[in-house]
């Protein structure tokens, strides 16, 4: 038996877990299936590159930052110097 919308949003992913393996030794997947199901692994794979892409970013930019400080304490001696 389905569940109606609203008793399917409030069960867990355990839960989640628990039906579908009750449900699947009774079911025929279908081609929709496999293939969402390998939509959901790139996609996994896209936000994976996209978080160590945004850490690199946060890194850069701290980097930079600490240069640029370093570097207008330079020209303000170099200035003061000259």
């Amino acid at each position: 038996m389905a569940h109606l919308y609203g008793e399917l949003r409030a069960l867990s992913i355990e839960q989640l877990k628990e039906e579908y393996d009750r449900l699947a030794p009774s079911t025929q997947a279908g081609l929709s299936f496999i293939r969402e199901e390998i939509a959901r692994r790139e996609l996994d794979e896209y936000n994976k590159r996209i978080e160590s892409m945004t850490h690199h970013i946060k890194v850069m930019t701290v980097i930079i930052t600490i240069l640029t400080a370093v570097n207008v304490v330079a020209v303000l001696l170099a200035l003061k110097s000259g």
